[in-house]
């Protein structure tokens, strides 16, 4: 890309350095060619300082020296504050300065990768200077670099997009997964439920059929022990009313002998032989 070469800038410095050199500034002349021969050396901190200072102390409102603080900062990267400063001579009556001033706040954009304003200041410098072949060129490569930026943007989006959506797939399917995996979870809880419950329920109906196909002769033994009860309990019952029955006729059969002795009593005296 074709920025400002120091040939340009030279030039400008030394229209800074005429303007003194006509009579307007002759007490500064030796101080401005200073500055510029800072400038040159690389030492932009120091060239910003000396043309501040000028331009503070002698001529507040001129654009070239404007102009000459913003190239300072544009060397040092600081583009922020070079736009600030090119800002100052864009009005300069002073066209090709004016222009040279547009050219340079789009140098700045181009840097910074602000293609679109790069390319409105490209535009606004060929007005002012259609012949600049530097702002010709410089506007088609911006223009190019925005196509890029804007294709690489595009890219971007749609990747974003697409692993945006990939991501979400990727959760709606881990989402079913789990989901899944609960369900699955659930019906073996249910069948192993039901199995336990089936097997309980068999459990009682083989023992039901088991007590129903149990022979009769251990139910016969099973009814034996409590039959045996019953009749040793009748046995006793009947014992004691024989008991009763037979104590009542000892007692018949003393109360018949008593009324037998009472109608045949006793002479009382002893039988004895008849005398011959």
């Amino acid at each position: 890309m074709k920025m400002l070469n120091h040939k340009r800038i030279a030039l400008t410095l030394l229209a800074v350095v005429s303007v003194f050199q006509m009579g307007l500034f002759n007490p500064l002349r030796d101080k401005v060619a200073a500055a510029n021969k800072i400038y040159e050396s690389g030492d932009y901190e120091k060239a910003i300082q000396q043309y501040t200072d000028i331009s503070a102390t002698y001529a507040p409102e001129s654009e070239e020296l404007r102009f000459n603080i913003g190239n300072a900062y544009f060397r040092q990267e600081n583009y922020e504050k070079a736009v600030e400063e090119y800002q100052q001579a864009i009005g300069s009556p002073d066209e090709k300065l004016a222009a040279k001033a547009h050219y340079s706040i789009g140098n700045s954009h181009f840097r910074k990768n602000d293609y679109v304003k790069a390319i409105e200041s490209y535009i606004r410098s060929l007005q002012l200077n259609p012949d600049d072949e530097d702002a010709k060129y410089n506007l088609e490569v911006a223009r190019r670099k925005l196509k890029d930026q804007m294709d690489k943007n595009k890219d971007q989006q749609q990747n974003q997009q697409q692993q945006q959506q990939d991501q979400q797939q990727n959760q709606q399917s881990q989402q079913n997964q789990d989901q899944q995996k609960q369900d699955q979870q659930k019906q073996n809880e249910q069948q192993q439920d039901q199995q336990e419950q089936e097997k309980k329920d068999q459990e009682k109906k083989d023992q039901q059929q088991q007590q129903q196909e149990k022979p009769k002769e251990d139910q016969q033994q099973e009814q034996q022990p409590e039959q045996a009860k019953q009749e040793e309990n009748l046995d006793q019952q009947m014992s004691k009313e024989q008991a009763m029955q037979l104590l009542n006729n000892l007692e018949e059969d003393e109360k018949e002998q008593r009324k037998k002795f009472q109608r045949h009593p006793s002479s009382g005296q002893a039988k004895v032989d008849k005398d011959w």
